[in-house]
């Protein structure tokens, strides 16, 4: 059972951060311990999380050797700062508490000493335990994830990394743009939204049980592309939970169609069915 227990938090972790996470049982009821997958002992970090009768909590834990890590943070921009704790603030709008140390970059860039990130939430989701400590989990490991250097930095540039598609047994080459998601925000979304399409109402979860449980995608109500630059966005307002087939149909058009008129697309054509 505990397996199993482990295993839905470490999917729903996943899930939430849309990244990579394994999960094992830990002694005392509900307790898990995760680690980002490719992050490895000795030299990263873990988050482990309790279930209470009410509450679900989730502690940073480094690892022996996670100096390397702390130099990472400890060059963290003013802005890294400040995009956690605007994450802090709206976690806290979605239920989830988190406390950091330090609260400010260290006076030398690269001297982080020690970084401590506590999240706390009273289980409620749905009354779901589970997701409550998924909830917990993935705001930890955001937190980190923030004060870490981005991997998919936004572009003005026409062109950045070489990729190759296959199509029809020739290969076609190409260049492409990536640009900057926040898992933090992507976390906030779910949090606050619920994994329910906002357009159509579809629940993987209900239609392909354990297979689809925890899957959606988050949609920017203004594409990526067009935000022309780095800025913050509300996670309350500016994402929202779509379907695979929902997200690609909004996509269609140019401008991209508006989810409310979608939805309202979607229920007129349900009423003549």
């Amino acid at each position: 059972m505990a397996n199993v227990q482990a295993s839905i938090v470490g999917e729903q972790v996943s899930e939430l951060l849309n990244l990579a996470v394994s999960a094992a049982p830990q002694p005392g009821v509900g307790d898990v311990l995760l680690r980002v997958v490719g992050v490895e002992r000795p030299h990263g970090f873990a988050v482990r999380t309790k279930q209470g009768l009410a509450v679900a909590t989730a502690q940073l834990e480094l690892d022996s050797l996670a100096g390397s890590l702390l130099n990472l943070a400890g060059g963290a921009t003013e802005d890294q700062w400040s995009s956690l704790r605007e994450a802090q603030e709206k976690l806290l709008k979605a239920g989830v508490r988190v406390e950091v140390s330090p609260t400010a970059p260290p006076e030398a860039v690269g001297r982080l000493i020690d970084l401590t990130i506590n999240a706390r939430s009273i289980i409620e989701w749905e009354n779901n335990p589970s997701m409550a400590s998924a909830s917990v989990a993935a705001a930890v490991i955001s937190m980190v994830l923030i004060l870490l250097p981005p991997t998919h930095a936004a572009s003005d540039e026409s062109s950045t990394e070489p990729v190759e598609y296959a199509l029809e047994g020739g290969v076609i080459h190409g260049t492409y743009n990536r640009y900057e998601r926040s898992r933090a925000n992507r976390t906030i979304a779910i949090l606050v939204h619920g994994m329910r399409c906002a357009a159509c109402d579809f629940d993987f979860g209900s239609t392909y049980g354990s297979l689809g449980r925890g899957y959606i995608e988050v949609h920017h109500r203004t594409p990526v592309h067009l935000m022309g630059e780095r800025r913050p966005v509300d996670p309350h307002t500016e994402l929202v939970p779509l379907c695979a087939n929902c997200h690609r149909v909004v996509h269609r058009t140019d401008p991209i169609t508006a989810v409310d008129e979608l939805a309202q697309l979607v229920a007129v054509r349900r009423r003549g069915n």
